[in-house]
Protein backbone atom coordinates (compact mmCIF):
# COMPACT_ATOMS: atom_id res chain seq x y z
CA UNK A 1 0.00 0.00 0.00
CA UNK A 2 3.06 2.73 -0.29
CA UNK A 3 1.35 3.62 -3.55
CA UNK A 4 -1.73 4.93 -1.68
CA UNK A 5 0.89 7.37 0.74
CA UNK A 6 2.84 8.37 -2.33
CA UNK A 7 -0.55 9.14 -4.51
CA UNK A 8 -1.62 11.25 -1.32
CA UNK A 9 1.13 12.61 -1.12
CA UNK A 10 0.75 14.71 -4.69
CA UNK A 11 -2.56 15.50 -4.14
CA UNK A 12 -1.40 17.06 -1.00
CA UNK A 13 1.80 19.00 -3.29
CA UNK A 14 -0.54 20.28 -5.75
CA UNK A 15 -2.95 21.60 -3.13
CA UNK A 16 0.05 23.21 -1.84
CA UNK A 17 1.63 24.54 -4.89
CA UNK A 18 -1.84 26.33 -5.96
CA UNK A 19 -1.43 28.72 -8.36
CA UNK A 20 2.45 27.44 -9.23
CA UNK A 21 0.96 23.60 -10.13
CA UNK A 22 2.14 24.33 -13.68
CA UNK A 23 5.53 24.87 -13.08
CA UNK A 24 5.02 21.01 -11.84
CA UNK A 25 1.81 19.52 -13.36
CA UNK A 26 3.52 16.66 -15.15
CA UNK A 27 5.68 15.08 -12.84
CA UNK A 28 2.57 15.04 -10.91
CA UNK A 29 -0.08 13.68 -12.71
CA UNK A 30 1.45 11.10 -15.18
CA UNK A 31 2.56 8.94 -12.13
CA UNK A 32 -1.24 9.49 -10.64
CA UNK A 33 -2.05 8.02 -14.51
CA UNK A 34 0.18 5.23 -14.28
CA UNK A 35 -1.96 3.96 -11.12
CA UNK A 36 -5.46 4.17 -12.35
CA UNK A 37 -3.64 0.69 -14.21
CA UNK A 38 -2.40 -1.09 -11.31
CA UNK A 39 -3.53 -4.25 -10.11
CA UNK A 40 -4.69 -3.23 -6.69
CA UNK A 41 -7.86 -2.03 -6.45
CA UNK A 42 -7.30 0.53 -3.26
CA UNK A 43 -4.32 1.67 -5.36
CA UNK A 44 -6.97 2.50 -8.30
CA UNK A 45 -9.11 4.27 -5.59
CA UNK A 46 -6.02 6.58 -4.23
CA UNK A 47 -5.27 7.93 -7.94
CA UNK A 48 -8.72 8.48 -8.54
CA UNK A 49 -8.97 10.79 -5.45
CA UNK A 50 -5.63 11.94 -6.28
CA UNK A 51 -6.66 12.99 -9.79
CA UNK A 52 -9.93 14.34 -8.32
CA UNK A 53 -7.83 16.74 -6.15
CA UNK A 54 -5.73 17.79 -8.51
CA UNK A 55 -7.57 18.57 -11.07
CA UNK A 56 -9.47 20.56 -8.68
CA UNK A 57 -6.47 22.96 -7.75
CA UNK A 58 -5.81 22.88 -11.77
CA UNK A 59 -9.08 24.58 -12.56
CA UNK A 60 -9.37 26.70 -9.59
CA UNK A 61 -5.91 28.05 -11.48
CA UNK A 62 -7.45 28.39 -15.09
CA UNK A 63 -10.41 30.09 -13.60
CA UNK A 64 -8.51 32.73 -11.72
CA UNK A 65 -6.04 33.47 -14.83
CA UNK A 66 -9.28 34.14 -17.52
CA UNK A 67 -11.46 36.81 -16.83
CA UNK A 68 -14.58 35.98 -19.05
CA UNK A 69 -16.38 39.36 -18.10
Amino acid sequence: MFFAGGLIALAAVAIGLGGEIYTMITEIVLPVLKCFSDQDSRVRYYACESMYNVAKVIYTCVNRRIDIS
